[in-house]
């Protein structure tokens, strides 16, 4: 459990910091709105949504559902059930079901209650199923996955029609939710079985993606700010426009990859190395 959350640790936290700075730094040189330094002292410790507090970058709401994923899976592990089949499929069933009542209970009650938050965990506990399956050659796990896959589904478009086929001020639309959900798990069972990721390319973009993912509103933001100030480039297609933005971001995920997260990892990983030589 230490090495684990040594690990973790590392991997997480020195990139988010740096995310954080960036965004403090960012907000002061445009002379944006002012801080509540509270929010950003709390953001520190990525506990921010399990205290009532806001997101300093907006992006940050997914960190929640991942941190809740390793607390089930501590929970889990100490109780000698992380690498049970069985329980990785009911984990993930279970999950699936309070997504629907809690969908349900959405649209009955127009309260935004977080149905996303079930919904990605069911998935997280499918994905550790078809790790099994895959990796481990586990032919309990393949078969539990061919019941779990059906279920998810066939309940994905029942779950985004009642939860999302009212705007509640992020633009909702149920058709956007059950196509990308569902483009998602087809796209994840395919490049995991018939077309592996094995290009270089594309497993450089799945090594920088943590840091996309936390760099990307920042370029996206100083992007924008950028197109007001030279409105000469307002003529540019869309498509250039993507590019672009693209190309920034990865070049600056690639950056902070070298800088900060890798020698992140490889700390934590020295750490961890030092306590098990200890030991």
């Amino acid at each position: 459990m230490r090495r684990f959350v040594t690990s973790r640790f590392f991997r997480l936290y020195p990139l988010y910091w740096v995310s954080i700075i960036g965004a403090v730094v960012f907000s002061a040189i445009l002379h944006l709105n002012p801080l509540d330094w509270k929010m950003v002292l709390v953001n520190v410790t990525m506990l921010q949504q399990f205290v009532g507090v806001g997101n300093l970058i907006g992006a940050y709401w997914t960190l929640q559902i991942e941190l809740i994923f390793y607390f089930i899976c501590a929970a889990l592990f100490i109780l000698g059930r992380l690498h049970i089949a069985r329980v990785l499929f009911f984990s993930s069933l279970l999950w699936l079901v309070v997504a629907i009542i809690m969908a349900v209970a959405r649209n009955l009650t127009d309260l935004k209650l977080p149905v996303a938050i079930p919904l990605a965990l069911c998935l997280m506990f499918f994905g550790s199923v078809w790790r099994r399956r895959l990796v481990e050659a586990d032919p309990l796990s393949g078969r539990l996955a061919k019941v779990l896959l059906p279920c998810i589904l066939a309940a994905i478009p029942l779950i985004a029609f009642m939860a999302y086929n009212r705007d509640m001020g992020f633009h909702e639309n149920w058709h956007r939710y059950t196509a990308a959900y569902i483009l998602a798990i087809v796209l994840f069972i395919t490049l995991t079985t018939r077309m592996r990721i094995e290009n270089t390319i594309i497993v450089w973009t799945g090594r920088v993606s943590y840091s996309v993912y936390l760099i990307h509103p920042l370029v996206l933001h100083g992007y924008a700010i950028w197109m007001k100030s030279y409105a000469s480039a307002l003529g540019m297609p869309t498509q250039l426009h993507i590019i672009v933005i693209s190309v920034i971001t990865l070049g600056v995920a690639d950056l902070l990859f070298r800088l900060v997260e890798g020698p992140a990892i490889a700390w934590g990983r020295s750490i961890v190395g030092r306590r098990r030589a200890l030991g």
